[in-house]
């Protein structure tokens, strides 16, 4: 595992530099290795990703001819060969739905599980409508004894299809079942039985309302350092002290958590989680004392007391997303907070560039083309922000969306000086809500300029 590790470290190395080829050799080979590698599943699909992005992408015809030829050589292989095949076909076509069904259902007969898992929820990001891959998530996070998971896809699959009756009857025993579950019924053998679980299951709620005081916890805290410190050495006390930092977060004793974290991740190297608990924490510590020098200043943001408090909280945030992204470089979702971090910093370019990449996310989409066109706008290339926020407006999942967007469509007009398209814009907003932000006065603002 550690092996297989060092070398996940070199292709993460590799994909900071840009090192494609070498980036997806590397993957490709921890893969197959390991299949339920998930980390090296999603690193190898956005290495493919980025690097088709520059050389580009095959054609329709020529993914539509290629995929189905691969797709009949992986149905004339067996086994791992099934899954060698695929592979290599996906490293050169990356999006093609068919072939990524094949090597999700190729890790399923293997009994790979998070593999596939990770596989077929790839389909998905392409094709969100994809029925053979949500049926396959169902079947497979039953097998895993996530219930919720499994009656989520197929509660998905059966409002695509109700007719489907194998789902609907799986969908059918797995709500029975998670109803039995919860209700602790599964485990009482008699009336007296469920009487007893229905009034413990009463006590259990009581328990939770009641807030643990300041001495409880520490007692708690205390007989758990005790275990801790009785088998010091043993790498399972990570979790134990994980658990005591999070105890000491909820105390505000935030320099003991940290060094409980700090002890964790001598015990557990290979938990890349730990150093991020740490970093949040410390970002936590940096905003409270930003919040205290406001509130010294009387809430003067000029205050020089509180303008240190803020730059030390923007430069930190920055600085540890960025080493969050190099240890994770292929975790989309750490390259869109480093991309907030820095825009909050002034570092615009570097931020589009973040944006730019988290953009081909379909989680973070929308959110990324409204922050691309706020760097755009920061520049002053009006223009190009307007239409981030056109594209994105296209998208727009809710009417808060909606809201804001045209809302930001109103700056961009407004400094192209395009008065009538920006308050058209502000006629849109108020026809849905006239008391969105400060709208009504934009309006009269720009009825003024002419």
């Amino acid at each position: 595992m550690a092996d297989v590790e060092a070398l996940f470290a070199k292709g993460s190395e590799a994909f900071n530099k840009k090192n494609w080829d070498y980036a997806i050799e590397i993957f490709k080979t921890i893969t197959l290795t390991d299949p339920n590698h998930v980390k090296a599943r999603q690193a190898l699909r956005m290495t493919v990703i980025q690097k088709c992005q520059q050389a580009g992408f095959p054609g329709s015809l020529s993914s539509k001819m290629r995929g189905a030829a691969a797709s009949m050589q992986i149905s004339a292989s067996k086994g791992e060969k099934k899954i060698a095949v695929a592979t290599d076909y996906l490293i050169g076509d990356p999006m093609h739905v068919g072939v990524r069904v094949a090597l999700g259902t190729a890790l399923m007969e293997g009994n790979f599980v998070d593999g596939a898992i990770t596989e077929f929820e790839h389909v998905l990001q392409s094709d969100a409508v994809n029925k053979h891959s949500m049926k396959a998530l169902g079947d497979l996070h039953q097998k895993k004894g996530d219930v919720k998971k499994a009656i989520e896809y197929y509660s998905k699959v059966q409002s695509m299809d109700n007719t489907d009756r194998e789902v609907t009857s799986k969908l059918k025993n797995l709500l029975a079942e998670n109803t039995i579950k919860e209700g602790g019924m599964d485990k009482a053998k008699s009336f007296r039985d469920m009487v007893k679980d229905t009034e413990g299951a009463s006590r259990a709620e009581k328990d939770k309302q009641l807030v643990k005081t300041g001495a409880e916890m520490d007692e708690e805290i205390q007989q758990l350092l005790d275990v801790v410190n009785a088998d010091p050495t043993n790498p399972q006390q990570a979790k134990t002290l994980k658990k005591i930092s999070e105890m000491q977060v909820r105390k505000k004793d935030y320099d003991a958590a940290i060094a409980s974290l700090e002890r964790a991740k001598e015990l557990d190297r290979g938990d890349g989680t730990i150093k991020m608990k740490i970093g949040d924490i410390q970002i936590t510590k940096l905003d409270q004392k930003v919040q205290a020098a406001k509130a010294a200043a009387g809430g003067d943001t000029t205050n020089a007391a509180f303008k240190a408090a803020y730059v030390e909280l923007v430069k930190f945030r920055i600085e540890e997303f960025q080493r969050r992204v190099r240890d994770f470089p292929t975790d989309m979702s750490l390259h869109f907070e480093l991309g907030k971090a820095q825009l909050v910093g002034g570092m615009v370019d570097q931020a589009i560039a973040e944006f730019q990449m988290t953009i081909k996310d379909p989680k973070r989409k929308i959110e990324s083309m409204n922050y691309l066109g706020q760097c755009f706008h920061r520049k002053k290339i009006h223009d190009l922000a307007a239409t981030q926020f056109l594209k994105a407006l296209e998208a727009a999942p809710t009417q808060e969306w909606e809201l804001q967007l045209r809302y930001n469509l109103i700056d961009c007009y407004s400094a192209m000086n395009k008065l009538n398209e920006a308050k058209d814009e502000c006629k849109k907003i108020m026809n849905i809500d006239i008391s969105y932000k400060d709208v009504s006065k934009r309006l009269e603002e720009l009825n003024a300029r002419g």
